[in-house]
């Protein structure tokens, strides 16, 4: 949601296209990844972690930062399954 709603439709100048770029997510890539991990969860698989530059993104730092977050939340889950 825009911040005025009364604003005009922005206009496009331009569209550069750079072949050799770090590729994007589509529109709705992460609502697409939420709803697999939902399913995942619901389904019976829990334990299962999603992860890699498909989740992150494929710049290095981002895969660094989604590998530490997918090993916290594999810590989190390993933990609750040892002390049930």
């Amino acid at each position: 949601m825009l911040i005025n709603s009364n604003a005009p439709d922005p206009l496009v100048l331009g569209v550069r296209m750079w072949p050799r770029a770090i590729p994007q997510f589509m529109i709705g890539h992460l609502d697409v990844l939420d709803s697999a991990r939902t399913a995942l969860s619901n389904d019976g698989f829990k334990g299962l972690f999603l992860g890699g530059n498909y989740v992150s993104g494929v710049a290095l730092g981002r895969c660094v930062e989604g590998a530490y977050g997918i090993a916290a939340e594999v810590t989190d889950y390993l933990s609750k399954c040892i002390y049930r």
